[in-house]
């Protein structure tokens, strides 16, 4: 058993080191024209806060979120660049409580260009993170500035330790590969369907890697096999071992987001009531705007949820339970022979229906027009109570 272990670890190596290869070898071309070109990093002589020299102390950018609650870092470019010559991009920021948000902003080189977004940077570690810009959606012609737009509480704070631009290297090309396998990326609404185990701008999926190198091994081995001229014996022994050493690593790259995903909802919830516990989930923001329409509504109300959105819609009139509430996908209240003095309106994004604010008539398609008083306005919806 200890030569078929010899054997299987020396056809992993092999299949590894190969496999390692042609993911370096892969656009090579376009590496040898960017290797020498000089990185571009943050430092007092580069750093921007709101298009002004900002004061980097060695180790970072310190700064705190206004009640504005935005702010824009920039890396000054003495010249427009050219995005080919720059591989990756390296982040790392520190996030005081709750992570906020982070887009990449660029503005090309062109008369009247205006600023556009490359890519909002997803809910993941920022610590440090390697970004393969090949995969950046925009990242061609000329860059005249770049920038990271930071949105967060007022008063919170965040640390901006770098943003640089690096020419194509063997290290870039590893960090970058390493970030996209083992970066935890916390779920979203999607994750409850699928789970793919990348990043919007990972250059290969997981399982794909773990097939090329499980075929790469058993390949090695073969030859190796077939190298000894028929004085070795073909084990399937080894051929199991492989597969069981090259599954392992993806199941506990799934099995460590579980762990994330636990610590995550530790930090959430634990020590909340049932209440808080809701307030502080995914639907955070829906329950603060019930919260609002249900200091309206006394306990018999017939409440109709309309919404061009069916799942806020849905998990809006969720949290309005246990009052009378009806909601159809996309098609509104019945018709008005229905309705009756005193019924509520949340409506949420919900096109055709128009409010005329100085008439107090409220529009809403196969239903008319209907005198209502508006009691509530929010950045969520608006609602309103028929006369």
């Amino acid at each position: 058993m200890g030569g078929t272990l010899k054997i299987t670890g020396l056809s992993l190596l092999a299949g590894a080191l190969l496999l390692l290869a042609g993911v370096l070898l892969v656009d090579m071309d376009s590496w040898r024209a960017s290797s020498d070109v000089a990185s571009i990093e943050l430092d007092s002589q580069t750093a921007l806060v709101r298009n002004k020299p900002a004061r980097f102390d060695g180790e970072a950018l310190r700064l705190t979120f206004a009640k504005g609650g935005g702010l824009t870092v920039g890396l000054k470019l003495e010249a427009p660049i050219k995005t080919a010559d720059y591989r990756y991009l390296h982040l790392a920021l520190r996030h005081e409580g709750k992570q906020g948000y982070v887009g990449i902003i660029g503005q090309r080189n062109e008369p009247e260009a205006k600023r556009e977004l490359l890519y909002a940077v997803e809910n993941r570690h920022r610590g440090s993170l390697w970004i393969n810009t090949a995969e950046l959606p925009g990242w061609e012609g000329e860059l005249q500035e770049l920038y990271l737009s930071l949105i967060g509480a007022p008063g919170q704070k965040v640390e901006v330790r770098d943003i640089s631009l690096h020419g194509a290297s063997i290290k870039g090309r590893v960090l970058s590969l390493y970030d996209d396998l083992t970066v935890y990326e916390p779920w979203d609404r999607a994750a409850m369907n699928t789970n793919t185990g990348v990043t919007q701008l990972s250059s290969f999926y997981p399982l794909v890697l773990a097939a090329g190198w499980l075929l790469l091994s058993i390949g090695c081995y073969t030859l190796y096999v077939f190298a000894g001229r028929g004085n070795r014996a073909f084990d399937w022994r080894v051929v199991g071992l492989t597969l069981l050493a090259c599954w392992l690593p993806l199941d506990l790259a799934w099995q460590q987001r579980l762990l994330y995903q636990v610590a995550d909802t530790h930090a959430q919830f634990a020590g909340r009531t049932s209440e808080d516990k809701v307030r502080f989930g995914p639907d955070y923001q829906i329950v603060a705007f019930v919260e609002q329409l249900r200091e309206h509504m006394p306990p018999d109300s017939r409440v109709f949820v309309m919404s061009d959105d069916d799942y806020h819609a849905l998990r809006t009139a969720y949290h309005l339970y246990p009052l009378n509430v009806f909601w159809r996908m996309q098609l509104g209240p019945p018709g008005e022979d229905l309705l009756r003095s005193g019924d509520f309106f949340v409506v949420m994004s919900a096109s055709g229906v128009a409010h005329h604010k100085y008439q107090d008539l409220l529009y809403i398609p196969y239903t008319g027009l209907l005198e209502v008083d508006v009691l509530v306005e929010d950045r969520l919806g608006k609602l309103f109570r028929l006369r």
